[in-house]
């Protein structure tokens, strides 16, 4: 994957990735340090009791990811970074993606057209993600799988 850590690490295009262990560990991590079981911790985080303790545990065991306004409160509520509990996904969100396709795409030399086409999707899709446009997760996996 150089080119995707050629594309992160240039000067536009902010790298700040984190090499830790799973969202899951992480979560686990933390919640055991201070003692909490799965009920505990959902509680703390005002989810639904019925609900939980099982969507900690998913979040633990199956490797899914909590979606940005939870990884905020997991954050606040363990008093560290809020990227400490983001994907790959998110961490490129939070980065200008804009740029980041531009980079990739002038690095290439090549047109929008060229670079939708690569991807299959349409021009204006691409259009759109060069204009801060957000890539959904499908479409960002695709963007890795490209530059492997």
């Amino acid at each position: 994957m150089q080119e995707l850590n050629f594309v992160l690490d240039t000067p536009n295009c902010d790298n700040g990735k984190n090499n830790l262990n799973s969202i899951g560990d992480l979560i686990k991590k933390e919640r055991l340090l201070r003692g909490w079981s799965q009920k505990e911790l959902a509680a703390k985080l005002e989810l639904s009791e019925k609900q939980g303790r099982y969507i900690i545990k998913d979040y633990e065991t199956r490797a899914l990811y909590p979606p940005p306004e939870l990884s905020m409160n997991l954050a606040n509520l363990f008093k560290t970074r809020l990227k400490y509990f983001y994907d790959e996904y998110y961490n490129f969100l939070d980065k200008n993606t804009d740029e980041i396709l531009k980079c990739w795409r002038n690095k290439k030399s090549i047109s929008v057209e060229k670079a939708a086409e690569t991807f299959s999707v349409t021009k204006e899709t691409w259009n759109r993600w060069e204009n801060g446009g957000k890539m959904d997760r499908k479409n960002y996996e695709k963007f890795k799988l490209v530059l492997k």
